[in-house]
């Protein structure tokens, strides 16, 4: 096991949560099903959740939890404000979370082999983060 691989592992998935959650605060204001509605809150329940958790193991780590790029962040809220201008309805957000979920559901594999030192409960608390992704995209396809 290799600490600080278990630390970047660790803060890569903390950052991607945080994004999660700034999407769907983002997404949630314009969402017209109130069954969706639900569906995208206990999503974001369950991101903030596991973001709890990693923070807990970043700061047992003897780390400090990072925000996203700022950079990252920007791109993110303009290319979703920028898609609702042109279609504002469940379809476009389902789409849109749908490729986010694609986006986090690699970038935190491409981490895992990246990392592939980090300790187990690392790699097991990024698995969670995938299954969340993965959840979220398959419950997604009955709106788009």
């Amino acid at each position: 096991m290799n600490s600080s691989d278990t630390v970047e592992l660790l803060k890569q998935c903390n950052s991607g949560s945080k994004m999660a959650v700034n999407a769907l605060d983002e997404v949630l204001p314009m969402v017209d099903s109130a069954k969706m509605r639900d569906l995208l809150r206990d999503n974001k329940a369950h991101h903030a959740e596991l973001g709890n958790k990693l923070h807990d193991l970043i700061e047992a780590e003897g780390a400090r939890e990072e925000d996203p790029p700022l950079m990252a962040k920007v791109m993110s809220d303009v290319s979703i404000g920028a898609k609702l201008i042109m279609h504002p309805n469940d379809k476009e957000i389902a789409s849109i979370l749908t490729d986010g979920c694609n986006m986090g559901i690699k970038s935190v594999n491409e981490y895992l082999n990246k990392y592939e030192g980090a300790s187990s409960q690392a790699k097991n608390i990024s698995g969670e983060l995938i299954d969340l992704e993965q959840q979220l995209m398959g419950d997604l396809t009955q709106y788009l």
